[in-house]
């Protein structure tokens, strides 16, 4: 799938400087679980909130990430332009 290879290849290519090797983990993450919370990455990365809150802020600034507006508690975020390689357009 060349579109899917193109994608990949545009976000493995972020700079996240001493973050870097927690980003790429939490990048492959997103690829099986595009749709997560704070403390799903907390649980994958095995770092504490504070660190893994900043590197979720990263990815929204970098616009990887979009945050699910209605939820402030146990806040939601979706990896949105991976989710929209799977959408399939409906008949009219």
């Amino acid at each position: 799938m060349e579109k899917d290879s193109a994608f990949k290849e545009k976000y493995h290519k972020i700079n996240l400087g001493r973050r870097a090797e927690n980003g790429r983990k939490f990048l492959i993450y997103l690829y099986s679980r595009p749709v997560i919370t704070v403390a799903d990455v907390q649980g994958l990365l095995d770092i504490s909130h504070k660190p893994v809150n900043n590197l979720v802020k990263a990815f929204v600034v970098l616009e990887i990430l979009k945050q699910v507006p209605e939820r402030q508690r146990n806040r939601l975020f979706t990896f949105e332009e991976y989710l929209t390689l799977f959408n399939v357009p409906e008949e009219g």
